[in-house]
């Protein structure tokens, strides 16, 4: 019985694409702005724009990403957040609120989209524009 579970444990996982028969996983790395200013720092994903895969992707810092995905079209979504200066927040010890900048047009509800080539250049740009145009 232990060993059926285990190979079935093995079947779902190379089917799914873990292990060394898995998709190609490439690099991606690119600027993220937001009204022409780097974003600081928060977070960007890469969804497969038809399926149901898990997302990839990765830190932003200073305006900067580096991730890796599998290829193809991907929905892509952009979360920022910065403190609102001179605000306290109880539940942050007393550091100032911090507030969601980026629209929801780019996370929520995203309209971006990407095509992360399997080879070449794979520097994928987003220059994001909208209201809240006070970005440190």
């Amino acid at each position: 019985m232990r060993r059926t579970i285990v190979l079935a444990g093995l079947l779902a996982c190379a089917a799914s694409g873990c292990g060394p028969s898995g998709p190609k996983m490439v690099p991606v790395s690119g600027e993220v702005t937001f009204n022409g200013k780097p974003v600081e720092t928060g977070d960007i994903l890469f969804m497969p724009a038809e399926g149901h895969a898990a997302p990839e992707g990765g830190r932003i810092v200073n305006g900067r990403y580096e991730c890796t995905c599998v290829p193809g079209k991907k929905r892509v979504e952009v979360r920022a957040t910065r403190e609102i200066p001179g605000t306290s927040d109880s539940m942050r010890g007393g550091r100032p609120r911090v507030e969601d900048y980026v629209p929801r047009q780019f996370n929520v509800d995203t309209t971006l989209t990407a095509d992360v080539p399997a080879a070449g250049s794979n520097s994928i740009n987003f220059p994001l524009t909208g209201p809240g145009a006070k970005v440190k």
